[in-house]
């Protein structure tokens, strides 16, 4: 098994889909079918909310929405710079933040990463359990744990901010590792 303690080769992240399954190796690409749909409901959104789907944003959907894993936009850039589209870095910042707040994506704040989401940013509170070691995220899928957290958080006079909990530590595969 190859050691991943600084991520994966190339510079990729460990991969995570956005309903927080773990993808295992190899299987970070949807399928046609999968991906297809996820384009156009994507498209169809921004045709209904008049929201201007340019070439570059156009571009990072269809990457970050082929695959279940996360991604940096400085990866982003290079693989959208083996097209057409004039990318630079500001310019996939803006296609991320773009497609951030219209809940295309979510973006990995402690990791600076990127990964898709379906459905309007920030609906539901969900936790996600990023790795120190690997950089991997799972999304905690417990329906009632970003809840606790915000009405626990709120006793202290503390007004969470559901769309960014993310909490670092040790994933299962580098405990295991760390353990062996």
């Amino acid at each position: 098994m190859a050691d991943h303690r600084h991520g994966p080769p190339s510079g990729r992240m460990s991969p995570m889909n956005a309903f927080g399954r773990v993808a295992a190796p190899g299987d970070d690409e949807l399928s046609e079918r999968a991906w297809q749909s996820r384009i156009e409901n994507a498209v169809e959104r921004c045709r209904a909310n008049g929201w201007r789907l340019t070439p570059i944003r156009q571009r990072t959907l269809e990457l970050v929405s082929r695959s279940t894993r996360v991604f940096k936009a400085y990866e982003l850039l290079d693989r959208i710079g083996d097209v057409q589209v004039i990318a630079s870095p500001m310019r996939v910042y803006r296609a991320l933040e773009f497609l951030t707040r219209h809940g295309f994506v979510r973006h990995l704040k402690t990791i600076n990463a990127f990964i898709w989401c379906d459905g309007p940013p920030y609906v539901t509170a969900v936790p996600l359990l990023i790795c120190e070691h690997c950089e991997s995220a799972t999304a905690l899928s417990d329906p009632d744990a970003g809840t606790l957290i915000i009405e626990r958080a709120s006793r202290y006079g503390f007004a969470v901010n559901p769309g960014t909990m993310e909490l670092r530590g040790i994933c299962r595969e580098c405990a295991k590792k760390r353990a062996g």
